[in-house]
């Protein structure tokens, strides 16, 4: 039976998920948090189908309200209120009592970002920045403000494939920002709640799906297709690229979870692999070089992690 405590909870996080639903649209890295810590205690205190009705009557409230509130938001755009709410809260309530909890963060980024990519306000968001991004670079070479600006103009093609890979991805790490965020918020209301619930295991545990391969090879497909039909600047090309640059990130944590696990083997004190993993994020082609490693231990496993069972309270697999 519920409590006058409980019924002042359930108001005070309904009226939490809705802010978190207004607030997603234009600032995921802060809507999303919000929305998972509120629907992530709904959904273990009052059940799952709660946390869900939650999240669908804030997107749409968001869909009928939200056009007046923000300028340019269409009520289709609700659809990715909708996905990353329900990714944040009780999707992620549901996968940490099975899963790690960076392969949730990973999902869940993938689930929102593409409902994001298919909304009008997505789409006319990267419209916009790719009209606007040949005019950009034109006034950067104008300006003065580079070394060579005859480099940039003869080099305008592939800036904006470039610019038109990078924004899809701009949108994936944003989103992912949030969930990363969202998620150990998630998960304390878990444990808080007694709920077995994982949580971020130390980087020398973090092991990634096997499952992360599959958009990966994709996204060599489609960039090798591209290439193939003579199109290096092409929508199929750019798909791919954009692809691997949204994968990219989670195989760069595989590769960090590979580096960690070297180091404590090896004994190496906290100030050393700090000064390493410091040295590693400024270097762009070490951290290729993690992305590749962290592909390749996807498939050869050089820790030996017992994969495809129950995740731990630590977030690590046994």
């Amino acid at each position: 039976m519920a409590t006058p405590a409980d019924m002042r909870n359930a108001v005070l996080l309904s009226v939490a998920t809705i802010a978190a639903g207004f607030v997603v649209p234009v600032f995921p890295f802060v809507g999303i948090p919000l929305a998972g810590f509120a629907l992530g205690w709904i959904a273990y205190r009052f059940g799952t189908w709660s946390s869900v009705a939650a999240a669908l009557s804030t997107s749409a409230l968001v869909a009928v309200f939200g056009p007046i509130v923000l300028p340019g938001l269409l009520p289709l755009d609700a659809l990715y209120v909708a996905v990353a709410l329900l990714a944040a809260g009780p999707g992620a309530a549901l996968a940490l009592r099975r899963y790690p909890a960076w392969n949730v963060v990973v999902f869940a980024t993938f689930a929102a970002t593409a409902a994001f990519l298919v909304t009008p306000f997505g789409m006319q968001l990267i419209k916009d920045n790719l009209a606007a991004a040949p005019q950009a670079f034109e006034k950067l070479a104008a300006s003065g403000m580079v070394s060579d600006p005859t480099f940039v103009r003869q080099n305008m093609a592939t800036l904006l494939t470039v610019t038109a890979a990078m924004l899809p991805a701009a949108i994936a790490y944003m989103t992912g920002v949030g969930m990363m965020l969202a998620v150990p918020l998630v998960s304390r209301a878990g444990r808080t709640l007694g709920v077995e619930a994982s949580r971020y295991p130390v980087l020398a545990d973090v092991d990634l799906s096997f499952h992360l391969v599959w958009p990966t090879i994709a996204s060599l497909a489609l960039m090798a297709a591209g290439t193939f039909q003579g199109h290096s600047r092409g929508v199929v090309y750019i798909a791919g690229l954009s692809l691997l640059m949204i994968v990219f990130p989670a195989l760069v944590l595989q590769g960090f979870g590979l580096v960690a696990a070297l180091y404590r083997r090896l004994g190496v004190g906290r100030f050393m692999r700090t000064l390493g993993y410091v040295l590693l994020v400024l270097s762009t082609w070490l951290l290729l070089l993690l992305g590749v490693l962290g592909l390749v231990d996807l498939f050869l496993n050089f820790r030996k992690v017992a994969r495809g069972q129950a995740a731990t309270s630590t977030g690590a697999v046994r």
